[in-house]
């Protein structure tokens, strides 16, 4: 991703604004109704409104294509519960903090104890999952487990909005990276320093290296695979599913390793193939808790796999 110039911020001088007050109203509101309600409302705001965007388009292309044994009715019914979803997770930024409350008991953890034994022999760790259920709760989960994670984000375009969702992360310039050649430096050095990074690593690129993702190539990010062979550190599986309205599961399966006794490049691209079978195994258990929007195969997307 490159990084921002002035030009950018300034690209939209009425949009960008409109798309804020929209944004705030919308987390007021959200912020002003009890989890579950505010959960429910978005979810049915977005169930309604977004299988007529142009996006859903991209949903029904992208189910088509790599899930074809699913009929029209099913594709239909998997959009707009993806839709009920993304609703649910707008509506629950304001809840984040109370969602991870342990007294809520709408976080469940699984795998906390294999963690903690890895972390006791690695000074660090990175953490890797995909737009899945609600995924900012990923690292409410972090914090509740007492595990220092600074995360690596996609940075908005819209930098008021930006600075509503960090408010509701809770977070700072220490605890969230923006992607980028800066990013991957602080990155590296937050590894360096023995601490533990997240990455959601299924978001649609223009560079990075063809790897197969339902069964066609579609453009992934090396970064991981190279901080990790790099610092001599795990990449933890990290799955986050929606198990009814805002209660939700987080497991964190056993640590992947880097092949040393490869050569780096095979090492990488083997480990880049990993993660990409492991994050579509996911997706097809429950497909209507990821983004199908994304246009995650790019240029690959006509080409018969």
């Amino acid at each position: 991703m490159t990084e921002k110039t002035p030009h950018d911020k300034l690209r939209h001088p009425i949009r960008h604004p409109v798309e804020a007050f929209a944004a705030f109203s919308f987390y007021t509101i959200c912020r002003l109704m009890p989890i579950d309600m505010a959960s429910d409302f978005g979810g049915m705001v977005c169930r309604l409104i977004g299988p007529w965007l142009g996006m859903s388009k991209s949903a029904k292309e992208n189910l088509k294509r790599f899930m074809p044994a699913l009929g029209p009715r099913q594709r239909k019914d998997i959009i707009g519960d993806m839709w009920d979803n993304i609703g649910r997770v707008l509506a629950e930024y304001p809840h984040l903090t109370a969602i991870a409350d342990p007294a809520s008991k709408r976080l469940e953890i699984v795998g906390v104890e294999a963690l903690q034994e890895c972390l006791a022999q690695h000074p660090s760790a990175i953490f890797f999952s995909g737009h899945l259920a609600n995924w900012e709760v990923l690292q409410q989960a972090a914090a509740r487990m007492q595990v220092p994670m600074v995360m690596i984000y996609r940075r908005p375009n819209n930098t008021l909005v930006e600075k509503l969702l960090m408010q509701a992360r809770g977070g700072t310039d220490e605890t969230h990276i923006p992607k980028g050649h800066s990013g991957a430096r602080r990155a590296m050095m937050v590894l360096k320093n023995k601490g533990n990074i997240a990455m959601l690593v299924d978001q649609k690129l223009n560079e990075g290296l063809a790897i197969p993702f339902f069964g066609s190539p579609a453009m992934t990010a090396p970064a991981i695979a190279h901080f990790a062979l790099r610092f001599d550190c795990p990449i933890i599986p990290t799955r986050v599913e929606r198990l009814n309205g805002a209660r939700f599961r987080v497991t964190l399966y056993p640590p992947l390793y880097m092949d040393k006794e490869s050569i780096p490049d095979a090492s990488i691209e083997s480990m880049l193939i990993k993660i990409n079978m492991i994050l579509e195994s996911w997706i097809k258990e429950r497909p209507a808790q990821w983004l199908w929007i994304h246009r995650r195969w790019g240029k690959f997307f006509n080409q018969q796999p």
